[in-house]
């Protein structure tokens, strides 16, 4: 009887625990659902984190990039301002020989009115030795 009695617990304990037992599966099984959504999420975020890192890694290349364009910019304003002070004293010396050649014609001018001023004395000196020789020629024949 006492086995019997024993038996007869047990039955009852499995039966009352039965709706117990599912609950639990069923919570195992939500416990499950929720950590296979945890692992999920947190390869989401780890993924997340991957593109934040590669983004990282461009914008460091960027900044990178944006330093060398300021250096060569750097390089280029100090160049254009050699070629732009060279460029003024090319415009000044192109002024100064301008000046310069201005000058010559003028003095060229002055040295073509003074030898055109010579050869008429020329001539005219020319044509007073003609005159004497002339003069000369009809004395000699004369005399």
């Amino acid at each position: 009887m006492d086995m019997e009695l024993l038996n007869a617990f047990r039955t009852i304990i499995k039966e009352e625990l039965k709706p117990i037992n599912e609950r639990l599966d069923s919570m195992q099984s939500q416990i499950n659902s929720m950590q296979n959504q945890i692992n999920s999420i947190q390869n989401q975020i780890d993924s997340i984190q991957n593109q934040i890192d590669s983004m990282q890694d461009q914008i460091n290349s960027m900044q990178d990039q944006i330093y060398s364009v300021k250096n060569e910019v750097s390089l280029i304003k100090a160049q254009v301002e050699e070629n732009t002070q060279i460029l003024r004293a090319l415009e000044h010396k192109a002024e100064i020989n301008k000046a310069e050649h201005d000058n010559f014609a003028l003095q060229l001018a002055n040295i073509e009115g003074n030898v055109n001023k010579i050869k008429n004395a020329v001539a005219k000196g020319e044509e007073a030795y003609n005159y004497l020789e002339s003069f000369k020629n009809i004395l000699t024949h004369r005399g």
